[in-house]
């Protein structure tokens, strides 16, 4: 997972969390070494709509995070598919809370 502003995030997969029903749950990730969970992202931009499938390096969310904009992509996973998007644009979020459900897609044709 790419986190892209005037820096460079970590890689961000401590984001995906898998339920027993085999569904993954993508909340915040520590953008930063030292992030906390009293430090807040906004969500600017939703780059994936429910029901989409979302390959790895696919441009997902923009988020607002200690003033400057960063660009989150997809981890590198197999492609899977955009359940719900938890958390609207415009919103307010702590470290480590649900953004979006996804579930694996078993065979894409195209996308």
């Amino acid at each position: 997972m790419a986190a892209i502003m005037t820096g460079e995030a970590k890689d961000g997969k401590e984001a995906i969390e898998i339920n027993e029903d085999g569904k993954l749950i993508f909340r915040v990730f520590r953008l930063i070494p030292h992030m906390t969970k009293p430090d807040r992202v906004t969500i600017l931009n939703w780059h994936i709509n429910t029901g989409d499938i979302v390959h790895s390096d696919d441009l997902i969310v923009t988020f607002e995070f200690l003033g400057n904009d960063w660009y989150i992509s997809m981890p590198p996973l197999e492609p899977l598919r955009v359940l719900n998007i938890v958390v609207d644009e415009g919103s307010t979020v702590h470290l480590h809370d649900p953004l979006i459900i996804f579930e694996p897609v078993q065979s894409v044709a195209s996308s």
